[in-house]
Order: C-alpha cells, then sequence, then structure tokens
C-alpha cells in the first residue's frame, strides 16, 4: 500500500494506493497528485492566483472548460435545492 501526503487546497491530503509498491504504483500515486495539485490552481480558494479566486475578484472572465463545467454543476445544485 501507498500513501502520500501534502498539503492543497487548504488542508492536508492523503492519497492511498492499494497496490505493491512498483514503478507503476508509485508513477500512478505520482500523477494522482499531480492532479490534485493542477485541480488546486484552478479551483482553490486559497490561492489567490487560482481561476476561482480571480473570478470570484473580477466577478466576469473567461474561464476554462472544467471551471466552467464545476459552476454550472453549483447553480444547477442551488435550483435543485432551493438555495
Amino acid at each position: 500500500m501507498l500513501r502520500r501526503r501534502f498539503h492543497a487546497m487548504g488542508t492536508e491530503m492523503e492519497l492511498i494506493l492499494d497496490a505493491p509498491a512498483s514503478t507503476k504504483a508509485f508513477a500512478a500515486i505520482a500523477a494522482a497528485e499531480a492532479d490534485v495539485l493542477r485541480l488546486e490552481r484552478l479551483l482553490s480558494r486559497f490561492d489567490p492566483e487560482s481561476q476561482l479566486s480571480r473570478l470570484n475578484r473580477r466577478r466576469t472572465m473567461v474561464v476554462g472548460p472544467e471551471l466552467l463545467e464545476l459552476v454550472e454543476l453549483a447553480l444547477a445544485a442551488r435550483e435543485r435545492t432551493r438555495g
């Protein structure tokens, strides 16, 4: 079992991969960490330079497809739950 701990999104993260240690397993857990950090650069409210933080400051801007999808999902959830 492999574990990787790191800080992201304003909290401590832990990735756990239930696999024997191997080059492929180490690469997989490193790729997962890299993807979390990539998403943090886009979506973190704790990083003033993330797309989300910039959108919150500017109130309007062209954003990438992942942030656009997330905002659309959030708005749909708000509508379904009436806030």
